[in-house]
C-alpha cells in the first residue's frame, strides 16, 4: 500500500544531477579511492579533519607523480576552501545547497499527499463486508429474505402458495373425502374393509409360509394359516434406520411376506409411511438407498429446509397440511410439533432431486392402495393419549376453558388407526381414516357452514403423532 511511488526515483535523480557537488565521508582511513565527474569535487576525512578533494585532472596538473606512477592530488585545508559541504557529510546540518533543498521539497509534497490519498480511499464498508462474508455462513445472510418469502407465500394473497393450497382444498377432485360424509362405528370388531383384507391376504401368507418352511403349498390351508405381526420399536430416526436393515432382511428371506400386519410407534411408523408410498414402493432396498440419499443433511439444518419451503413443487407439499389446519379450524393449536412434523417430512418424504413429489403420500388413507389385494401386511400406526386431569391446585383450573376433572389421577389411551380406520379399543369407537381432522357431535361430523368437510389431515402433522402421548386427542 505504502509502495514507492513512480515518481520518487526521478526526483531523486533530479536532485543528484542539479548537485555540484558529490560527498564522501571516508573516516579512519589514511587514504580512499575517489571517484568524481570531471566538474565536480569530492570531499573526503584524513586524520579527522574533512578536507576538499578537487578535479584530480587538475590536481595532476600542478601535483606529481609518486614511485609507482600514480598520480597524487593536492590536498588543500578546508580552511582555506569556500566551498560548503554537501548533504551527505557529517556536517549537513549546517546548510543545504538551495537545488538539494528543493529537490527535498519536491519529494515531501507527493510523499505527504500519497499516504492522505491512501487514507482517503480506504472504504470502510468493503472492509466490513470481507469481514462480515468471512465470518458469518452464506445462508446466514440469506436467512431473512429467505423467511420473508416464506412469509409472503403463507399470507393468503391471492395466486400466493397458501391461497392455491386453501383453494384446493375445496376442490372434490383433489380431495374427494370433503364431501363424504362419516359417522362413529361403535363395535369391538375390525372395520368391513379389514375383514376384506385379511380374507384376501390369507391364501398369500398360506404359499409364502409352504415356501418358508420348505413344505408343498398343498399341505398348508389358509385357516391353519396364523396371524403374524412383526412390530417395529420407537427411537425416531435410528429406529426407522434399523427398522428398515431389519424388515430388508426379513424380506430377503421370505419371513416378511409371511405377515399379516407391520406395527410400530416412533421411527417404525416413519418407516411404514415411507414404505407404502411413492418413495418406497414397498421394496425396503429403495428406503436404503433413499436414506443415503436423504439422511445426510439434518432436518433442522435451515437452508435445506428453507429451500424446500419456498421453491416449487415442494412448497406446496410441505405446507398444505398447516394451511388447512389454520385456516379450516381458526382456534387451533399450532406449535412446535407442527414444525418439527414439517422439517421431517422434508427430509423424509420427498426424494432425490426434490421434484418428483406426490400428493398421493400425504394422506394415510391412500395407502390402501397398496394392500387392498392382500399383496401386502396392514400397516397399524399407534399412539398414545396421556391426560393429566386437574387438581385443585393446579393452576390450569383458573383458565376459562378447563373442564372439570375426569379422572382423579392421569391415565393413557391407546390410539391405532391402518388405511382404513382409525379406532381406539378402549372407547370401542372408531371413524375412517379419511375422517380424521373433523369434528365429531353425537356420533356424527360437523358440517362446516360452506357445506364442505376439511380434508383428510395430512402426514407431515400426523409424524410426531405417531408415539406422542399428549397430542393426538387433539389434532385440531
Amino acid at each position: 500500500m505504502f509502495r514507492a511511488k513512480p515518481g520518487r526515483g526521478f526526483l531523486l535523480a533530479t536532485s543528484v544531477a542539479y548537485t555540484s557537488t558529490l560527498t564522501y565521508t571516508i573516516r579512519n582511513r589514511p587514504r580512499a579511492k575517489l571517484q568524481a565527474d570531471s566538474s565536480a569535487s569530492a570531499t573526503a576525512d584524513f586524520d579527522g579533519k574533512p578536507t576538499v578533494i578537487t578535479n584530480i585532472r587538475r590536481a595532476s596538473q600542478s601535483g606529481h607523480v609518486d614511485d609507482t606512477g600514480k598520480q597524487r592530488a593536492f590536498v588543500a585545508s578546508s580552511e582555506q576552501s569556500s566551498q560548503k559541504a554537501p548533504s551527505q557529510t557529517k556536517d549537513h546540518g549546517a546548510a543545504y545547497t538551495d537545488s538539494a533543498s528543493a529537490a527535498k521539497s519536491l519529494i515531501a509534497i507527493p510523499t505527504i499527499t500519497s499516504i492522505f490519498a491512501s487514507f482517503g480511499k480506504f472504504d470502510i464498508a468493503g472492509l466490513t463486508e470481507s469481514l462480515t462474508k468471512a465470518v458469518v455462513p452464506a445462508w446466514v445472510l440469506a436467512l431473512p429474505n429467505a423467511i420473508h418469502k416464506l412469509q409472503d407465500e403463507l399470507s393468503l394473497a391471492p395466486w400466493s402458495v397458501s391461497w392455491e393450497i386453501w383453494e384446493q382444498a375445496h376442490d372434490p377432485q383433489i380431495n374427494p373425502e370433503i364431501v363424504w360424509d362419516a359417522r362413529v362405528r361403535i363395535s369391538n370388531d375390525l372395520c368391513t374393509e379389514e375383514q376384506q383384507f385379511l380374507a384376501k391376504r390369507k391364501p398369500i401368507i398360506a404359499k409364502a409360509l409352504a415356501r418358508y418352511i420348505g413344505v408343498p403349498e398343498s399341505e398348508v390351508h389358509p385357516d391353519d394359516v396364523p396371524v403374524i405381526a412383526m412390530c417395529g420399536s420407537g427411537g425416531g430416526l435410528r429406529a426407522m434406520v434399523a427398522g428398515t436393515s431389519s424388515y430388508f432382511s426379513a424380506q430377503q428371506a421370505g419371513l416378511f411376506d409371511c405377515a399379516t400386519y407391520t406395527a410400530g410407534v416412533s421411527g417404525s411408523c416413519w418407516l411404514q409411511t415411507l414404505y407404502y408410498s411413492s418413495v418406497g414402493q414397498t421394496n425396503y432396498g429403495r428406503l436404503i438407498d433413499h436414506f443415503k440419499d436423504r439422511l445426510g443433511v439434518h432436518i433442522a439444518f435451515p437452508p435445506a429446509a428453507l429451500s424446500l419451503l419456498s421453491q416449487a413443487p415442494t412448497n406446496k407439499f410441505l405446507l398444505s397440511g398447516i394451511v388447512e389446519k389454520l385456516k379450516g379450524v381458526p382456534d387451533a393449536e399450532f406449535g412446535l410439533v407442527d414444525v418439527y412434523g414439517t422439517l421431517l417430512a422434508s427430509r423424509l418424504l420427498i426424494p432425490k432431486g426434490e421434484l418428483r413429489v406426490s400428493d398421493w403420500d400425504l394422506k394415510i388413507s391412500n395407502q390402501r392402495y397398496f394392500v387392498d389385494g392382500g399383496d401386502q401386511p396392514l400397516p397399524i400406526y399407534a399412539a398414545v393419549r396421556h391426560e393429566i386431569p386437574i387438581t385443585q391446585n393446579d393452576r390450569r383450573e383458573s383458565l376459562p376453558d378447563a373442564e372439570p376433572p375426569v379422572h382423579k389421577h392421569d391415565y393413557f389411551q391407546w390410539f391405532e388407526w391402518t388405511p382404513y380406520e382409525f379406532f381406539c379399543e378402549e372407547l370401542s369407537a372408531g371413524i375412517p381414516t379419511w375422517a380424521v381432522g373433523r369434528n365429531f357431535d353425537g356420533g356424527r361430523n360437523v358440517v362446516r357452514e360452506n357445506g364442505l368437510f376439511l380434508p383428510e389431515i395430512k402426514i407431515p402433522l400426523m409424524m410426531v403423532r405417531y408415539p406422542s402421548p399428549s397430542y393426538t386427542c387433539h389434532v385440531y
